[in-house]
């Protein structure tokens, strides 16, 4: 044959080529065989190219597919874990405000309590007072009625040693 052919031609290209070399024209039946066993030798290549590549993309794809996987269970751990901050941080809240309500209203009763206190005081502050101006005027009277009683004793005690007189 003597001449090369470049092995990346396609089957086509191959055929015409053989077709118009010297060898086929000398030799038709032998240039039949070869060009079968080269075109079947292509095929097979051809073949075993496309399952290659068949195969790299289902390993493509499976990586792709393991990628976006990992990448959802990255964003749904990630979500996930927000919403259970989140979470706690509203219950933390819940329990902070309810704390300050006890609190609050403990600081109230407290308040009503001493006032309560605050008014007893001053209702008996009232009474001691009244209950002073009433012994006062007791004591007044008492003292009134023995000024009045030593007054009588002495105009008796008078009358007595005039009398005697």
């Amino acid at each position: 044959m003597g001449e090369t052919v470049d092995p990346d031609l396609g089957i086509m290209d191959l055929k015409q080529k053989l077709m118009l070399s010297k060898a086929y024209l000398e030799d038709e039946e032998f240039v039949r065989d070869i060009l079968a066993t080269t075109i079947e030798d292509r095929i097979e290549k051809e073949e075993d190219r496309k399952k290659e590549r068949r195969r790299e993309a289902r390993i493509r794809e499976a990586r792709h597919k393991d990628v976006n996987e990992a990448r959802l269970r990255a964003e749904e751990e990630a979500r996930l874990k927000v919403e259970e901050e989140a979470r706690l941080m509203a219950q933390e809240e819940a329990r902070l405000k309810a704390q300050e309500d006890a609190k609050a209203m403990e600081e109230r009763r407290k308040a009503q309590e001493k006032r309560k206190i605050n008014e007893r005081i001053a209702l008996c502050g009232r009474r001691n007072e009244i209950g002073e101006r009433k012994m006062g005027c007791a004591r007044a009277d008492a003292t009134g009625s023995r000024k009045i009683q030593n007054e009588n004793e002495s105009r008796r005690t008078e009358v007595l040693t005039r009398r005697e007189v």
